[in-house]
């Protein structure tokens, strides 16, 4: 690695050098006041005299062939294309005063070079997606320029700042020589096989304006790779197309808790995809391959994709809708099993588009519950990231994808178990909703569409008060003497809100005008107990909360599934048969007892024991009663483990309290519980073919 100051122009004059911006750099991107600063500086130097430092310039010299020197710029490129930018605005303002001396040194020493084939080329190539508008600016196509785009603005900035100055040649020569001789950088020439551009570029970069978490990916990916033309074009190329800037860190983001099955922290990014491709042994090309695959996918997260139906095309619009997101990682997962669904010969996993959409359905359902009923969000995103693993562990739970999500997801006893309907319907009648206005909006849409033949979008629409957010007069007289208690506890809530086109209308205006306007919506099957009415008091707006939240709940039910013999682990089944002294150690799924179609999960052989007795105490107490009278032992030997009918005094015991007059005392052990279980069945003439339990394999 060779390092100096330098002037840039004579960096830029070199004989037969070309310097070219690498595949894996970002296009230009410099906005119009890094150019307004730099050409400000240019004229300062001028005016003082003195030389102006503006940074640094590295590059790698790729190859060297007949008479061209090929150098790969690693940083400095956004400047570079600026220079160049107002060199082309000196030579045509060059050319608007005669000056065409000046015209052919600018072309000849710092535009142009010759190369080995004796054609006139761009000293400066740029990355292929910037070629087309460099190209029209660098033949002064300039009415050809996209307008919408940073060659264009940036030019026409620069190009007005420069006949804003100058007026004649001398102060145009003025300017230029000061551009040659008193622009400085500090020139970084790294030797190919020997100097990591990779370690350069980020130790330069670590003090300097941060660059995005996708440009350092990108940049890691391709900055040292061979073939790095080759993986931009075929890789990188189509995926950035394909997510574009917007959503391609948050892509990766996701991407990486697919991978790791870990929660991450966002701004980790670079540092965990780093770990990530060293641990899990990628090489580029892989790692390139299998984030353009996974993108296909990931595009329906974002938008539109022809790629699905049109019914998995609007649930996912619905998760966009309410900003719900962090089910990514679990869905890629999904999608990944129904895209292998497409062709058999791919694996044994059987997920059709209807079940996809069930399960859609499902998670859309679980969601709009979580948010309505006040779950906090925060461990979503870490529930999310291994869920797939923890339903699908035990494989053939995927011949039953459907019902085994559902499954799992009502067995969840934690602070992510799915909301019951009866207090999502409690909540969605009575919370503030309109604080949630994406998800207010989409639920009093849904009603709407749900009876509708012609679909209704939430876009340009607003949400609206009927009552409204402040009273005037005429909605005092009307709610009564208790109008500010009502006021506050219904005005934001389901029942008091509607979607209109017509919000600047609607505002305070008195119930019989609000009425006008809403008996000419389209939103019949909203406002349909609204416009029937002649006041709006507590008891209308309850009327219909009620009646939005049951058409709420029923548009976005889940569907049935079944829970029978669907397990999350892989287990070892033991019957009557079994030896006591087979099960030590072993620790406790689940168990049937009496209905063999019923499977209960439990994790403790007590706590198994203790619902046996009770299931057993519902069918017949008085044989339990009998049995606890007797001090029930099922120790031959003897111990101080038993049901009785009384609480121990003084016992050290554990005790537990089954119901009035029946205790079990003692912590028995494993095979305790199961002799126990038998004991107590053989007292009931219950069959031992009626009790079967799974204990957990390794």
């Amino acid at each position: 690695m060779q390092a100096g100051k330098i002037e840039l122009m004579s960096l830029l004059g070199t004989n037969h050098k070309v310097f070219k911006v690498p595949v894996y750099q970002r296009t230009y991107d410099w906005k119009i006041s890094h150019c307004v600063k730099l050409v400000q500086d240019i004229f300062d130097a001028t005016k003082a005299k003195k030389t102006h430092f503006t940074g640094s310039i590295v590059y790698l010299n790729d190859k060297t062939l007949t008479n061209e020197s090929v150098a790969l710029l690693i940083d400095g490129q956004q400047r570079l294309t600026t220079i160049t930018i107002i060199l082309k605005a000196l030579v045509i303002k060059a050319k608007e005063l005669d000056f065409l001396e000046l015209v052919n040194q600018i072309n000849d020493n710092y535009l142009m070079t010759t190369n080995n084939e004796f054609q006139k080329v761009f000293k400066l190539v740029p990355t292929e997606d910037d070629a087309k508008e460099f190209n029209l600016l660098m033949n002064e196509r300039i009415e050809s320029l996209d307008s919408s785009k940073g060659f264009y603005k940036n030019y026409m900035e620069i190009k007005r700042l420069i006949d804003n100055r100058i007026e004649n040649k001398d102060q145009l020569r003025d300017f230029y020589n000061s551009l040659v001789r008193n622009i400085t950088v500090i020139e970084i020439v790294l030797d190919k096989g020997i100097d990591d551009p990779q370690e350069i570029f980020e130790s330069i970069n670590s003090t300097g304006p941060e660059l995005s978490k996708a440009d350092l990916i990108r940049n890691f990916l391709l900055m040292s790779a061979s073939e790095q033309d080759y993986l931009y074009r075929q890789y990188w190329k189509p995926l950035y197309k394909l997510i574009t800037s917007e959503y391609l860190e948050d892509y990766i983001f996701v991407f990486l808790m697919y991978k790791t099955q870990r929660k991450i922290n966002y701004n980790d990014i670079y540092d965990v995809f780093v770990n990530t491709y060293t641990s899990m042994n990628y090489n580029r090309e892989s790692m390139l391959k299998e984030l353009l695959e996974l993108s296909n996918i990931y595009e329906v997260f974002i938008r539109k994709s022809d790629r699905y139906s049109g019914t998995i095309n609007e649930y996912m619009q619905m998760f966009r809708d309410i900003d719900q997101t962090t089910m990514y990682p679990f869905f890629i997962n999904v999608f990944l099993d129904f895209e292998k669904s497409k062709n058999i010969n791919e694996g044994d996993v059987t997920l059709t588009e209807a079940n996809l959409i069930k399960i859609l359905k499902f998670f859309l359902n679980y969601h709009i519950k979580r948010l309505v009923c006040g779950s906090k969000s925060s461990s979503l995103r870490g529930f999310y990231v291994n869920l797939y693993s923890r339903i699908f562990n035990v494989n053939k739970n995927k011949d039953r994808y459907y019902d085994s999500i559902a499954t799992y997801m009502y067995d969840l006893k934690t602070k992510d178990e799915v909301p019951s309907d009866v207090l999502f319907k409690k909540y969605l009648s009575s919370i503030d909703i309109y604080s949630q206005s994406k998800l207010a909006k989409m639920l009093l849409v849904s009603v709407e569409n749900s009876f509708s033949k012609e679909k209704i979008h939430t876009n340009d629409l607003s949400l609206e008060h009927i009552m409204p957010q402040t009273l005037e007069s005429n909605w005092v007289s009307m709610l009564g003497e208790d109008y500010k208690s009502i006021h506050e506890q219904f005005v934001h809530t389901l029942g008091n809100l509607t979607i209109t086109g017509y919000n600047s209308d609607m505002s305070n205006k008195a119930f019989p005008k609000k009425l006008d306007i809403l008996r000419k919506s389209k939103f019949t099957i909203l406002n349909e107990d609204v416009i029937d009415k002649e006041k709006w008091t507590k008891t209308e707006i309850e009327n219909r909360a009620d009646r939005l939240s049951d058409s709420i709940i029923e548009i976005f039910s889940i569907d049935n599934f079944d829970a029978h013999q669907i397990r999350f682990e892989h287990v070892e089944e033991h019957d009557h048969t079994s030896e006591y002294n087979d099960i030590i150690g072993k620790r406790l799924y689940s168990f049937k007892f009496i209905n063999m179609d019923v499977e209960m999960k439990e994790t403790s052989y007590r706590s198994m024991l203790l619902k046996i007795i009770e299931i057993l105490d519902s069918r017949d107490k008085k044989i339990m009663n009998d049995i606890a009278s007797k001090l029930f032992n099922p120790w031959e030997e003897g111990t101080v483990d038993v049901i009785t009918n009384h609480m121990p005094e003084n016992s050290s015991k554990y005790i537990h309290r089954i119901r009035d007059s029946l205790y079990l005392v003692g912590g028995l052990s494993a095979p305790g519980c199961i002799y126990s279980i038998r004991k107590l069945m053989d007292n009931y003439s219950i069959s031992q073919e009626n009790f079967l339990f799974y204990t957990k394999t390794d």
